[in-house]
């Protein structure tokens, strides 16, 4: 199944594909590349012309990532097996000098969600993307232990070739 969250919409998870006869899935990995999360949120805030400060921008990212685990379990049962939040040491900082981080932190694990810090390696440039693409890997190929399905939820394509590659070796 590939799940579609588009950043302009975020109101709105649609899929591209359905399970065949309602089939019950063996379970789903998610993935969230939370920089790219963020920023996207932001902007969206800021274009429906609400409150887009850290504060609000956690909730409605806490909101919509509990609604995605809710249609994914509910819609299509799918048991959700792994989940990690990807956020740079940058992004860590930030938070916690607003006093939000521990919070948001709480909050991801009670969806289930654990939080995975990245170094960043520079002021424009972090290891979200080959971090995140490296651990899926290495559940694919080195654990076998990856689910059947992947959830990515990210704002760019730098993570498609790992998608074929999930694709080729029988993961949807």
């Amino acid at each position: 199944m590939r799940m579609v969250v588009k950043p302009d919409d975020l109101q709105t998870i649609t899929t591209e594909e359905t399970p065949e006869n309602d089939q019950v899935c063996l379970g789903v990995q998610v993935l969230v590349d939370g920089e790219n999360l963020y920023m996207a949120t932001v902007e969206h805030l800021k274009a429906q012309k609400r409150p887009s400060d850290m504060a609000a921008a956690t909730e409605f990212i806490l909101a919509k990532l509990g609604e995605l685990l809710d249609h994914l379990e509910d819609s299509y049962g799918l048991r959700i097996e792994v989940a990690y939040y990807y956020m740079t040491r940058v992004g860590e900082d930030a938070l916690r000098s607003r006093r939000i981080l521990w919070r948001f932190k709480g909050q991801l694990k009670l969806l289930g969600i654990e939080t995975l810090v990245v170094e960043k390696w520079n002021e424009k440039a972090g290891n979200v993307d080959p971090r995140l693409i490296s651990e899926a890997y290495r559940s694919l190929f080195v654990d076998r232990k990856a689910p059947s399905n992947l959830v990515l939820v990210s704002g760019d394509k730098d993570y498609e070739p790992m998608l074929v590659d999930y694709q080729r070796q029988g993961r949807k």
